[in-house]
């Protein structure tokens, strides 16, 4: 899937460092995964400007969800922690269209 960061209300540039996440199997496994940056990069972002990724995460059934943050710094030093939302995680053929 594809992702945006954009930093919309930043009044100079962010760096993205760091990542969290609580990745739920689906199956009773739940693992918590932290690392620097967004797929081996870690990006400026400029006010008004966004970045975008493609990302996905192996799970251990058709379905499962996550939630997590991203830890930033911005140019003066200040680190902040932007929170993400739980979403859900559905492999493509198990889907099903609900009317």
């Amino acid at each position: 899937p594809r992702s945006t960061l954009s930093s919309s209300s930043a009044a100079s540039d962010v760096y993205k460092r760091q990542r969290h996440w609580v990745i739920d199997h689906g199956n009773g496994c739940i693992k918590e995964v932290r690392g620097e940056g967004v797929v081996g990069r870690q990006p400026r972002i400029r006010p008004g400007e966004h970045y975008t990724y493609r990302s996905g995460a192996i799970i251990e059934s058709p379905a499962g969800r996550m939630h997590g943050d991203y830890g930033f710094v911005g140019e003066d030093g200040e680190t902040f922690r932007v929170t993400i939302p739980r979403f859900d995680l559905v492999a493509p053929a198990a889907f099903r269209l609900i009317h």
